[in-house]
């Protein structure tokens, strides 16, 4: 899943959408933001709901993911959900280094992280995923972030992911192998009994 250097430039993580350029995309004005105890993650799933979707990276916190407030720092959130993504789009996806010998990857469009509760050094933590919605050429989904040590999430990152023709480097229709992939996982996580906050800019647009 390929990712351009993000900054941290300041603003509250609780309304932050990073987009593909590598900067911070524009932050709601202060008259068009939600209220923080609406845009945290509120209702959300049990860590034997998460598991149902299966474990895509699990690792204990290590020391240095710590910051000067006792607790993981964002930009680890964001590590440790690049980390499970990749093993998604890798493993599970077979967007690998033998697709992209073919001229075919994804590209990262728009990325959107939430914070539900903080992490502390020496936690276990796992990462899930959940396919939201597709079309030919875009993938709508999500990484959710389990601290299974306190039983909680603690974040979410949603994201648009483009199939893209790596010898014109342009936007293409995916394969027929990935959209059946996507398709299988898309119906099984369409019966889940529960869901997650979203982001309303974030869409698959048809």
């Amino acid at each position: 899943m390929p990712i351009w250097p993000c900054p941290w430039l300041g603003p509250s993580p609780l309304d932050i959408n990073v987009n593909a350029c590598g900067t911070l995309g524009r932050v709601r004005p202060a008259s068009h933001r939600h209220d923080p105890e609406e845009t945290a993650v509120t209702d959300t799933p049990t860590i034997e709901q998460l598991d149902e979707l299966g474990i895509i990276h699990r690792r204990t916190v290590p020391a240095e993911f710590e910051d000067l407030n006792g607790h993981v720092n964002v930009r680890h959130h964001y590590t440790l959900h690049m980390e499970g993504a990749h093993t998604v789009f890798a493993d599970e996806l077979r967007v690998d280094e033998e697709r992209a010998a073919r001229g075919e990857g994804t590209f990262s469009l728009s990325q959107y992280i939430r914070f539900a509760s903080e992490i502390l050094v020496g936690h276990d933590v796992s990462v899930h995923w959940r396919v939201l919605d597709r079309s030919d050429k875009i993938i709508h989904g999500m990484t959710i972030l389990a601290d299974r040590t306190t039983g909680k999430v603690a974040s979410t990152s949603e994201f648009i992911e483009a199939f893209v023709d790596l010898n014109t480097r342009r936007v293409a229709p995916m394969p027929q192998d990935l959209a059946d992939l996507l398709d299988k996982l898309l119906a099984t996580h369409r019966e889940l009994p529960w869901e997650l906050p979203l982001s309303e800019p974030l869409a698959v647009r048809r």
